[in-house]
């Protein structure tokens, strides 16, 4: 075991991921601190080390040498091990239950591809919970004969202990510079799934690196056309034949905030792709769509150029609405080419596209919310900001005499 019940333990950061462990670890009789830089409503709090002897972190808490955490950062001079909420977990289930993990992980599309994966596994029979970024704590799942995780990097980057039976990587673009410093560091932290995975699957249309691994025994590249092509070749590997799986998706719904189409009125179709929160994310929902494309951008920037990205898949965008923090950033990137507006909110955006649409000739028209940019000037969350997104438009069509 990884924790005694004699050692003192110390969660840092009490958001769902902490507030989980925490009680897992108080129902199993263990002497449980939490750290957290919000005070208020932060049980057995604790700020000195000195008595810890095991540190808990969450996902989120920074830990790589150009912007660990103090605590995490003091911690390790003097010795006390830090492991991951993923790591308790894998410890957790390994004695005496013995299950399987089958993890997921990418820039983009790992939610919906880890939703599948559950989902045909669970309509094949097996004893299965679906876990970890998705949204649900792992300690919120029931237990289980198989988990499928979705893996974030930083979660990745921070665990040390935890194994996988079956590990996939989606793909790879430029993301979350910011925590990990540098992209080579992100890519290895992604990468990371492959080497503590007794299989591992990589997309082969992901030259990022993926190629360092072509001819491993143990590393199967698929290739695909599509989300539901990726599961399949994961299930495939777990044993479920390849018929069994595709009937399987055949009553899968896709997830929400994630090219989302949520009303349609005078030729003009709303899909909210709020889960965008990068521009390669972008790209697939631009590439997706055909018509004449009214594009909300904007949010927290993630630092990154997204003409690279986006440029060959913009040949139905009609104006571009910039908002939030990054609006200006976003101006200067696409007003040379596109018209494009400056607004403090989402809002304000989504009136404007709407107002300008309406004056539009066009068949077929979309307001596309796809922000290539993280939520957290204006929400606190990408699903938060999706459900907005959904209430402006709501009320837009109401105040029109019409309603989602």
């Amino acid at each position: 075991m990884l924790i005694s019940k004699k050692n003192k333990i110390l969660i840092v950061g009490y958001g769902v991921s902490g507030q989980s462990a925490y009680k897992y670890l108080v129902s199993n009789g263990y002497r449980v601190y939490v750290y957290d830089n919000e005070k208020t409503n932060v049980p057995n709090y604790c700020d000195d080390i000195s008595v810890i002897d095991v540190i808990v972190k969450s996902p989120s808490v920074k830990t790589m040498p150009h912007n660990a955490h103090a605590i995490i950062r003091n911690a390790r001079s003097i010795g006390i091990p830090v492991i991951s909420t993923l790591d308790l977990f894998y410890d957790a289930i390994s004695s005496p239950n013995n299950s399987r993990i089958i993890a997921i992980t990418g820039t983009n599309g790992k939610s919906t591809i880890s939703s599948m994966v559950y989902h045909i596994m669970r309509g094949s029979g097996y004893d299965v919970s679906l876990g970890g970024n998705i949204g649900i704590p792992y300690f919120d799942m029931p237990l289980s004969e198989y988990y499928v995780l979705e893996l974030s990097s930083y979660e990745l980057e921070s665990s040390c202990l935890v194994r996988c039976d079956v590990g996939a990587i989606t793909n790879i673009a430029e993301d979350h510079i910011d925590f990990h410093g540098t992209f080579d560091n992100y890519i290895d932290a992604k990468h990371k799934l492959l080497r503590i995975s007794s299989k591992g699957i990589i997309s082969a249309s992901d030259n990022i690196k993926c190629d360092k691994y072509t001819g491993k025994e143990n590393i199967i590249s698929v290739k695909f056309n599509s989300n539901a092509d990726f599961a399949i070749g994961i299930s495939r590997e777990i044993g479920i034949e390849e018929n069994v799986a595709i009937q399987c998706l055949s009553d899968f719904e896709g997830l929400p905030h994630r090219a989302q189409t949520i009303a349609s009125r005078c030729g003009i179709t709303f899909v909210n792709d709020s889960k965008a929160t990068n521009p390669h994310a972008s790209s697939n929902a631009l590439k997706e769509l055909d018509g004449e494309i009214y594009w909300l951008v904007g949010g927290r920037s993630k630092n990154v150029d997204p003409r690279p990205f986006v440029s060959q898949y913009m040949r139905g965008v009609r104006r571009i609405y910039c908002f939030g923090e990054s609006r200006d950033e976003m101006y200067d990137y696409f007003c040379d080419n596109f018209v494009c507006h400056k607004y403090l909110d989402m809002e304000s955006g989504v009136y404007a596209a709407y107002s300008d649409a309406l004056k539009s000739n066009c068949d077929h028209k979309i307001i596309l919310l796809s922000p290539m940019c993280a939520s957290f000037d204006e929400f606190n969350s990408f699903e938060e900001r999706g459900v907005s997104f959904i209430n402006i438009v709501s009320g837009l069509l109401k105040v029109d005499g019409e309603s989602i």
